[in-house]
């Protein structure tokens, strides 16, 4: 989806992304960004030549066009990132689990649209807590794939990927047994394929006698 180039520079773009769908976005300076499930992404139909600024609420992979001089700014509820061209992703459905995790390049981090509190290198995650930000080492790959439209999942528990399906396919998710949703397991999928055969094939990995039955609109694992 890109801007049409007759827009007028004030005009605002508003995209919504609904549970189960994702839409490619072409900014008015050629960055990309893949807004994912149950987000929302405003930004005007042309940039000011000072500052490029976008808003989010929910989540969104960013590969931004370097433009010296002209700064790119992703603002949140939660927190603002400042970008020097690059490829990240910014996680900010609410402020307990906002996160930036930082592909390539470099980006800078703050809580209340003040100056950078911290900046990022290649494969470091900051997440907000009460007390600023806690920086982590992450492995992007995994991004990258999903960036690409596949599910993956490197050695993580079953209760994270089930939680990540249920909001990618809007259903609701119950356990009836506990021990299970901590099982580590290796996880790759189609994300433009129908929930039931991503079912059929996460089931075909579960040979402990444990089984994920999906039916009215909601998974069930026992």
């Amino acid at each position: 989806m890109a801007v049409a180039t007759d827009a007028e520079p004030d005009d605002r773009v508003v995209i919504v992304t609904p549970a189960g769908q994702e839409i490619a976005v072409v900014l008015p300076d050629s960055s990309k960004v893949w807004l994912w499930p149950n987000s929302r992404l405003e930004y005007t139909a042309r940039f000011d030549a000072r500052e490029r600024t976008v808003s989010l609420s929910g989540e969104a992979y960013f590969d931004v066009t370097p433009m010296p001089g002209c700064p790119f700014i992703v603002h949140t509820e939660y927190l603002d990132t400042r970008v020097y061209g690059t490829e990240f992703v910014v996680r900010a459905f609410g402020r307990k689990d906002a996160e930036v995790l930082l592909v390539e390049g470099s980006v800078g981090v703050s809580a209340d649209g003040s100056e950078p509190q911290v900046r990022l290198e290649a494969g470091q995650e900051a997440t907000l807590t009460s007390d600023g930000f806690d920086v982590t080492e992450f492995d992007p790959y995994p991004l990258q794939q999903w960036r690409d439209g596949m599910f993956f999942f490197e050695d993580d528990e079953l209760m994270n990927i089930l939680i990540a399906l249920g909001k990618w396919y809007g259903v609701s998710i119950v356990a009836y047994n506990d021990s299970a949703l901590h099982r580590r397991v290796h996880f790759v999928a189609d994300r433009n394929a129908d929930l039931t055969p991503v079912i059929k094939d996460l089931n075909a990995i579960l040979t402990d006698g444990h089984k994920i039955v999906y039916e009215d609109n909601q998974l069930s694992l026992f």
